[in-house]
């Protein structure tokens, strides 16, 4: 276990993290970053399988880019996810969290195909999804968004929410970009739940229909 504070949270800035796990086998794992029970984190402004140069040759990890478990007062900001083998940005079992600003799947310059879900395989493990909501319980204290940008799943979703309740979805971009024509679409869909997802609201937060607040 590992705990910041409110006032002195753990922070995850600006570093590239490639290439992890590609020597294993068997159980191994071969996440990018990889967080189990840590309260107070801030993961920012991270590339997760691209290299400083926004290269994608050989510089996938294994596993998930990013995924965290357990957590508490979780901020995953300005972050890069690119080539990896399964999802993007995975949290599971978190009680609060902000997820905004984000780029999974797409290549920050050339805005064309950089997915996620390369380890994956149809028919089989298929996890390949810009951004997975697993087992999260937490009335109105996790917001995905805004601007977060998601595409080119290469089995699933932007967004896949499984057995979660209370999530605030708003204001991001899921199979377009703003600063693009190209086609982004994910395999499956955009944004999908299964199993019991109650609570959530995806879009207007407050019911005025004039702030921008919907997903595109």
């Amino acid at each position: 276990y590992s705990f910041g504070t409110i006032a002195n949270p753990i922070k995850i800035d600006n570093n590239v993290v490639i290439s992890n796990g590609k020597a294993i086998t068997g159980g191994g794992c071969g996440n990018g970053i990889f967080i189990d029970f840590t309260d107070h984190i801030e993961l920012t402004n991270n590339r997760i399988g691209i290299d400083a140069n926004d290269n994608l040759i050989g510089t996938g990890n294994k596993a998930n880019g990013m995924y965290t478990r357990g957590c508490n007062h979780l901020l995953i900001d300005g972050n890069i996810t690119a080539n990896n083998g399964y999802h993007g940005i995975g949290i599971e079992n978190v009680t609060e969290a902000k997820i905004a600003n984000n780029t999974s799947g797409v290549h920050p310059t050339l805005f064309n195909n950089a997915s996620n879900g390369q380890s994956a395989i149809s028919g089989g493990i298929e996890s390949s999804s810009g951004i997975l909501i697993l087992d999260c319980s937490a009335p109105n204290n996790i917001v995905v968004g805004p601007f977060n940008i998601l595409g080119f799943s290469k089995f699933e979703y932007g967004i896949w929410m499984v057995n979660a309740d209370g999530i605030t979805i708003t204001q991001n971009y899921i199979g377009v970009h703003p600063a693009s024509t190209n086609s982004m679409a994910n395999k499956e869909g955009g944004i999908n739940f299964l199993l019991d997802v109650t609570n959530c609201l995806i879009g207007d937060t407050d019911g005025d229909l004039t702030d921008d607040e919907g997903n595109f």
